[in-house]
C-alpha cells in the first residue's frame, strides 16, 4: 500500500492555479513468481483564478468583451483512477488521471470554458 499528497502552485502571468490532490495505491501479488496487479485512486481539489482586466492593453485598440472580467473558480473537485500489470517481461498500464471535466466561467459574460480535460493514458513494454 502507498500514500502521496501533492501540492501543485502554478502562476503564469497574471493566471494562477493551486492544486491539492491525496493518492492511494495497492498492489496485489498475482501469482507466487513475479506478477503483479497495481491500483491508483486520486482525488483533491483544484482553484484557478485569471485576472484578465489587469493585462495591459492598447488603449487605442477595440476592447475584446472577453478580456473585461475575471475568472474566478475555486474547488474544481477531481479524481483519477489507474491500474497496471507487470512482470519481469511485460508491464501493461491505463490510467485517467483528471475523470472529471471541469469549466470555469467568466463573470463578465458568463463564457465558459474547459479547464480540465480527461485523459486516457495506454503504457505497454514486452521483452520476449
Amino acid at each position: 500500500m502507498g500514500l502521496g499528497l501533492n501540492v501543485i502552485a502554478d502562476k503564469i502571468g497574471r493566471e494562477k492555479k493551486l492544486s491539492l490532490y491525496s493518492d492511494y495505491s495497492y498492489r496485489l501479488a498475482l501469482n507466487k513468481e513475479s506478477t503483479f496487479l497495481r491500483f491508483g485512486l486520486k482525488f483533491g481539489i483544484s482553484n484557478y483564478s485569471n485576472s484578465l482586466t489587469a493585462y495591459v492593453q492598447d488603449p487605442t485598440a477595440v476592447s475584446d468583451p472577453l478580456n473585461q472580467g475575471d475568472i474566478e473558480s475555486c474547488c474544481l473537485l477531481n479524481f483519477g483512477v489507474g491500474a497496471f500489470l507487470y512482470s519481469d517481461k511485460y508491464y501493461l498500464g491505463l490510467s485517467v488521471p483528471k475523470v472529471l471535466e471541469n469549466s470555469y466561467i467568466s463573470d463578465y459574460t458568463n463564457y465558459s470554458s474547459v479547464a480540465e480535460l480527461r485523459h486516457f493514458l495506454f503504457t505497454r513494454w514486452l521483452c520476449f
